[in-house]
């Protein structure tokens, strides 16, 4: 898991980070002369001939937040691009049937009036439907994760305490995991191991895939039907972001190659009626560009392709260069189709349907 992204909405603040905000907010209303500002205009999409499906896309502004910011369904075959939601929010995933997306949204609840001077901020989980009704689901931090028929919301909340630099301290945090129902009418928590946090669940509804906070290299596979048991997979690598395959055979993950580049790597789950583990070759399905970040990748229904979602930041000549990309990735051969986005500073997440 990158749990770097739990805090990244933290990471502005820190020593003497009153100014920083500040500097922050008077940018917001006011910009800077020679800023290269994506979102003064709409945000478009060109997508490439050949795929199916569609794309559902959470695009966040970094600066200066316009009326195009929000979650976006785009319609591979037909290029047709829906703002589904109309505001800024984190990862949107949407469910089995396209009629659901289940997003979480981020609000500041108080400015503190001591160092370090961390907002503090207050996380909600909504469901909305395709007639743009909310259903506030729980106020909760984690990515959601859907069950495969739909009726379920599984999300790891993490709670505890600030270090002294002003960041979340993961060792000392408790972690939860809650099941949801879609309509926010029932919660059940999950006996899921210490410091657990669960990243997918698998089409045949069997497992959950969950990364384990201060173990890298290991995720495990917690049954469903009992929580308290698990498998415990093995990498070579450091893996965080880890999802299923379509068809469940497969664990695709991102890591780091030895440039610093951005890279999604798969893995066969060998299985029987009685055992599954993690096979022992990786595959390197798609190796991203120099200093291009991975935020977030989908599988196509099919199994054919991912969706990638990564983001170029940069300083040129005193201009703040961000700039939000999406490719589409053939895993027969590796090839890349690029999805051309305009004025996107930043895609939070993909999701492929």
């Amino acid at each position: 898991m990158d749990f770097l992204r739990l805090n990244r909405r933290k990471a502005v603040f820190g020593s003497g980070g009153i100014a920083v905000f500040l500097l922050v907010n008077y940018l917001c209303f006011f910009g800077l002369p020679d800023f290269e500002d994506y979102y003064a205009k709409s945000v478009e999409f060109t997508v490439p001939s050949g795929f199916s499906g569609s794309l559902v896309v959470s695009v966040s502004s970094k600066v200066r937040p316009n009326t195009e910011s929000g979650v976006f369904r785009l319609k591979l075959d037909g290029e047709a691009k829906d703002r589904i939601i109309p505001k800024s929010v984190g990862e949107a995933r949407i469910d089995s049937s396209g009629n659901l997306v289940a997003y979480r949204e981020t609000t500041v609840k108080s400015f503190p009036t001591s160092p370090p001077y961390v907002p503090q901020y207050t996380d909600k989980l909504f469901v909305m439907d395709v007639k743009g009704i909310e259903t506030q689901i729980a106020e909760t931090e984690g990515t959601p994760v859907w069950s495969p028929d739909g009726q379920w919301i599984v999300c790891t909340n993490i709670d505890g305490p600030n270090g002294s630099d002003g960041q979340r301290d993961l060792s000392k945090a408790k972690w939860t995991t809650w099941k949801y129902a879609i309509d926010g009418s029932t919660k059940t928590e999950l006996p899921l191991p210490e410091k657990c946090s669960v990243q997918d669940w698998s089409s045949d509804g069997r497992w959950f895939l969950a990364s384990k906070y201060g173990d890298p290299g290991r995720d495990l596979l917690i049954d469903t039907a009992d929580p308290a048991k698990s498998v415990v997979l093995i990498f070579q690598e450091r893996p965080y972001t880890t999802r299923f395959s379509r068809d469940g055979t497969k664990i695709f993950f991102i890591c780091w190659d030895e440039d610093r580049r951005g890279i999604i790597c798969s893995r066969e789950l060998v299985s029987d009626q009685k055992t599954v583990a993690l096979g022992t070759e990786t595959t390197v399905v798609y190796r991203g560009k120099p200093d291009h970040g991975i935020n977030d990748f989908s599988c196509s229904p099919d199994g054919q392709f991912l969706a990638v979602a990564t983001l170029d930041m940069r300083n040129q000549t005193g201009k703040i260069i961000e700039r939000g990309h999406l490719e589409l990735v053939k895993l027969a051969d590796a090839s890349i189709e690029a999805l051309n986005v305009t004025h996107a500073a930043h895609i939070i997440s993909v999701d492929w349907r």
